[in-house]
């Protein structure tokens, strides 16, 4: 397997408005090192990655640190990667600087370089300080990828994207990853505005035309659930049921880290289950039926499919059709790919698309219009 995740627990020090874990906090806490490094053994493979999510894994200090030091004796050069709010509770600066002198990547969830744009998850400007400071002092690592991950909701996370990069850029951030809210709280759907995904287009371009400009080392991602599955597929290589196994708080397997951290509330809770029953969303054998039945539906990603089936809003989401697609999605990818690899071409790329944002988008409203009609 590619990518491995563990799930400690469900716990988190925050409880952001639109965050997916629900029943946060109810979950046991995996604390038998002996099997997470059984999953580990088993899977992990020459170059997997070995990520940490939760919940707020780094609530699980111990356990960090010792599975990280396991996936380094094992010598099979795995990577290492942490999804963190930043805020390294009742940590010291030292076992920050320790840990970002061991750790591969970390991916920081922040929405905007100001408090009030972060008040869905801190309760004051000193947690959103701390984060920043933490920030400055992973930095001192040269060898960590740090990752800003943003999730965008409201129109000024959308339309703020770009000074949001810069503020960061002079922080040391190496990545920066945007997701569009399209789920709330794993079960009601968001159409994103028109606008608003407009913002998208324009951000992703006017920040890459910056990190051409600049010369810097950076990259960029927007989540793949934006890409219509009738064009984007890789082959195996891109299907998570042959690439991603999760192992949830209660030592279960399963093919996706949301359904591990979920577990208490699908499962385990007393309230209606939501999405399906344990037994279609745990591993059967290796297998994952209902999973790869939605693999190649609407998107790249099988469980957003579920849940846009399940929301009953598959028709709605305008950004799959076929001019979006053409004339907004590919050359926002296009473009992210070109930058990330630095593409011989990305000044071509760029100087070519740059200019006609709003052309492009006039022009997938216009054909989304002749589509509905025909």
């Amino acid at each position: 397997m590619y990518i491995l995740s563990v799930v400690f627990s469900n716990h988190c020090d925050l409880d952001c408005s639109y965050c997916c874990i629900q029943s946060k906090n109810e979950s046991p806490v995996l604390a038998d090192l002996n099997q997470i490094k059984d999953f580990i053994r088993k899977y992990a493979k020459v170059g997997s990655i070995v990520e940490f999510y939760g919940g707020e894994p780094t609530l699980h200090k111990k356990e960090l640190f010792d599975i990280i030091d396991f996936c380094s004796s094992l010598d099979m050069g795995i990577r290492t990667r942490l999804y963190t709010n930043g805020l390294f509770k009742d940590w010291t600066e030292e076992e920050v600087l320790s840990l970002s002198y061991i750790l591969d990547e970390v991916l920081i969830s922040l929405d905007g370089s100001t408090f009030e744009e972060n008040k869905q998850r801190f309760e004051s400007q000193a947690q959103f300080e701390a984060v920043l400071n933490n920030i400055r002092a992973m930095r001192k690592s040269d060898e960590l990828d740090i990752t800003l991950s943003s999730v965008l909701y409201g129109r000024a996370k959308f339309e703020n994207m770009f000074d949001n990069y810069k503020f960061f850029s002079t922080l040391g951030v190496d990545t920066f990853s945007y997701e569009p809210v399209t789920i709330y709280r794993t079960d009601k759907a968001v159409i994103i505005p028109r606008d608003f995904f407009g913002a998208l287009f324009k951000g992703i371009m006017e920040i890459s035309r910056d990190i051409y400009i600049s010369g810097e080392d950076k990259s960029l991602f927007v989540a793949k659930e934006l890409l219509a599955a009738s064009w984007y597929h890789q082959g195996d290589k891109d299907l998570c049921s042959k690439n991603v196994r999760a192992i949830s708080p209660r030592g279960n397997i399963y093919m996706c880290r949301d359904h591990a951290a979920n577990e208490e509330e699908m499962f385990y809770s007393p309230k209606v289950i939501q999405f399906f029953n344990k037994n279609n969303l745990k591993s059967d054998n290796e297998s994952f039926p209902i999973v790869e039945q939605n693999e190649k539906d609407l998107t790249h990603c099988p469980v957003k499919n579920i849940q846009y089936r399940q929301a009953g809003v598959e028709n709605d989401l305008y950004w799959l059709s076929d001019s979006w697609q053409d004339f907004v999605v590919k050359p926002m990818y296009s473009t992210i790919v070109a930058v990330n690899s630095q593409a011989d071409n990305l000044s071509e790329i760029i100087d070519y698309f740059y200019p006609k944002v709003d052309e492009l988008l006039k022009i997938a409203i216009e054909q989304e219009e002749v589509e509905r009609e025909d």
